[in-house]
């Protein structure tokens, strides 16, 4: 074979396993990003996980809620999009990410203003959130507004052609075929979490001290929302046992926390400080997460202080 003729084979070789991984990824559609109703391949979905920094705006984007709940895994699991959607009236989606520091809570919720048409934002705001930052994971959930045009081909790149795209293509078909429960809903609730193993235990304190840039951040967050007409509803995560409560950071925190928030002319609720909450295992899937109940308890407050207010 001559090698003109041998280039030719390898380049028609390559053209058409990348057309047929892409096609193979595009039906089994293991993010969620081509078909937003059952299918009989793959209506469970796992591998969001992997990619959740990357995969969420793009769910969010086709989603196109109108109201959006943010913040860390604790959001991610406890707060139901269908219970939102029912105690607000508007198309819902959790927006939260699994290790989110606020920095890139603030990221994903410029990036849900800017490109979307959203009337309402629900933050939920943890200590620990605050006691470091994130740049690499607030520049790749920033991709699709921030992005450069070859960062953003790169990243389509990765969920639709790679090796890794094409694994979580079979291993989301393979999952759904055995009938595993997925792990994510196309709604962005994480609920498939594992809790630790092991009986709950007291949340332990976090010795570390917030960053000035994370204030920054949460500041961000409520700057671009008052600047595009956004409602915002806030709230401090409760986690369970009152020991984290107890240090002296914590309680400063919460206050600057708050004192941010009036600045806005806004409130934060604390259900942190709730001890009918904090205190009962059955309001918890492990010490750090609380379940959909308590996210239920939490979205009535919220709305119910926004109705006392207006």
């Amino acid at each position: 074979m001559r090698p003109v003729e041998y280039l030719a084979s390898l380049f028609r070789w390559f053209s058409f396993s990348i057309i047929g991984v892409f096609s193979f990824v595009m039906i089994v559609d293991p993010y969620g990003l081509h078909q937003w109703h059952s299918s009989p391949i793959s209506p469970e979905k796992f591998s969001i996980k992997f990619h959740e920094r990357i995969i969420k705006p793009l769910q969010f984007i086709l989603r196109d809620p109108r109201i959006v709940n943010f913040g860390s895994s604790r959001a991610a699991v406890g707060i139901d999009p269908v219970d939102m959607q029912l105690q607000s009236g508007f198309k819902a989606y959790n927006f939260g990410i699994t290790g989110a520091h606020i920095d890139e809570t603030a990221v994903s919720v410029r990036h849900a203003i800017l490109s979307g048409d959203v009337e309402a934002i629900i933050v939920g705001l943890d200590y620990s959130a605050f006691t470091s930052i994130n740049p690499d994971g607030a520049t790749e959930a920033g991709w699709v507004i921030d992005g450069g045009t070859l960062d953003q081909l790169s990243t389509v790149a990765e969920i639709s052609i790679s090796l890794n795209a094409l694994w979580d293509a079979l291993s989301t078909m393979i999952k759904n075929l055995r009938g595993i429960q997925g792990v994510y809903r196309l709604d962005g609730l994480f609920s498939g979490y594992q809790p630790t193993k092991g009986p709950i235990r007291e949340y332990p304190t976090e010795a570390r001290e917030p960053l000035e840039q994370a204030f920054k951040s949460y500041k961000l967050i409520l700057q671009v929302a008052k600047a595009h007409d956004t409602s915002v509803y806030l709230y401090i995560s409760p986690v369970y046992g009152r020991e984290h409560i107890s240090q002296p950071n914590y309680e400063v925190w919460a206050r600057r926390i708050e004192d941010i928030a009036m600045s806005f002319g806004l409130k934060v609720l604390r259900p942190d400080l709730d001890e009918m909450v904090t205190m009962d295992k059955n309001n918890f899937v492990d010490s750090s997460h609380f379940n959909t109940a308590v996210g239920s308890f939490i979205l009535k407050s919220l709305f119910r202080i926004d109705r006392v207010d207006s």
